[in-house]
């Protein structure tokens, strides 16, 4: 039976010996997926230029183009880049376009703090694996709660590495993936689980943090020049607070007398969840960079809590990698402020069930 083939452009510049290693082990591991690397003079028929931050959706359109005018078979087509990616949502991993056979990821802030430098073999591995899912059977979608599943919905980018290991199928998916009008076959899906495998023996000793919302507490850093976003952001999770028994807590909760420095380092401590506000006060507020935000790190890194990051207006924050590190809402192209009333509350509300289906994933 032949193998199906899938072309990767390496366009990365920092990681390009570690991706032929990727792609060479991808392939050593099983006998029904043939990855291959374009090589240069075919990556210059597609003729695609490249800005510092891509929109993978004007991306795809591109490259869907390009391989028609050049012609050939290239059913399934994957780019590797160093450049940031983002389609409805800013800094993501990567996309994909399955129907069409094209996708899209990125190493952008991902080394080191997301995974280890000397493991991104696992990274890439990972998505070989992933987008060969999407490709193959491109009517299942993500879905929402953490189930360990590949298909999660990463609400933390740290999230990922909950599913980098052999089995990262929850019954649901897995029951999907081999039904319907899928590509993937039981020998197939075999073959994907063992590069999948490989990325749990790659970050073997790699810590794996865990998101407890024991607390259900949820902490939000703003600058009281946004006070107003806070207030429409209060709105829309008060049903969690009645519904959901959490606690949601800003400066406003202060009462006179309270010791206020204490007050907020202690919400801040019983909080799981920092949804951050992210303007250009926000990012020159002294308090906020060396009291807040650190401790709000310190949760993820020790806690397993969650960084919840809203753009509010255009600032500086896609360039501040241990903020842009998780994903936000939405794209600093779209901040809120810029966005009609409608699409405000699309936005609000979207946090609000993501974090509702995190209680429910207890």
């Amino acid at each position: 039976m032949a193998k199906i083939p899938i072309e990767i452009f390496n366009l990365s510049e920092d990681f390009q010996s570690a991706i032929e290693n990727s792609v060479k082990r991808a392939n050593e591991l099983q006998d029904d997926l043939e990855y291959s690397i374009i090589d240069q003079n075919n990556q210059r028929d597609f003729n695609i230029m490249f800005p510092d931050e891509i929109d993978a959706r004007l991306l795809f359109k591109t490259m869907d183009q390009r391989r028609r005018e050049i012609g050939g078979f290239h059913p399934y087509v994957l780019l590797i880049t160093d450049n940031p990616v983002y389609d409805e949502y800013y800094n993501i991993f990567g996309s994909s376009e399955p129907e069409k056979g094209l996708g899209i990821f990125t190493t952008n802030g991902v080394a080191d703090t997301i995974i280890p430098e000397n493991k991104m073999d696992a990274y890439f591995i990972y998505y070989l694996a992933r987008y060969s899912l999407n490709f193959l059977n491109p009517s299942h979608k993500n879905h929402q709660g953490t189930r360990e599943c590949v298909y999660d919905v990463k609400t933390s980018k740290l999230d990922i590495k909950k599913s980098m290991k052999g089995n990262a199928f929850c019954e649901e998916c897995k029951k999907n993936l081999l039904t319907g009008d899928s590509k993937i076959t039981i020998p197939i899906l075999n073959s994907i689980n063992k590069l999948l495998e490989e990325t749990g023996v790659i970050l073997n000793d790699v810590k794996i943090p865990k998101i407890g919302l024991k607390e259900n507490n949820i902490f939000i850093s703003y600058s009281h020049k946004d006070e107003i976003w806070k207030n429409r952001l209060k709105i829309h999770l008060k049903p969690l607070e009645e519904i959901g028994n959490i606690r949601v807590w800003s400066d406003d909760k202060l009462k006179p007398g309270d010791k206020w420095f204490e007050t907020v380092k202690q919400s801040m401590a019983e909080s799981k969840i920092g949804i951050l506000l992210i303007s250009p006060d926000f990012l020159a507020s002294d308090f906020i960079n060396h009291v807040e935000i650190p401790k709000l790190l310190e949760n993820v890194e020790k806690e397993g809590g969650l960084i919840i990051p809203i753009i509010i207006r255009h600032s500086l924050f896609p360039r501040i990698k241990k903020l842009s590190k998780f994903q936000a809402t939405n794209s600093p192209s779209n901040p809120i402020a810029g966005l009609n009333e409608s699409e405000q509350d699309e936005i609000f509300a979207k946090i609000s069930e993501s974090i509702w289906d995190l209680m429910e994933a207890k």
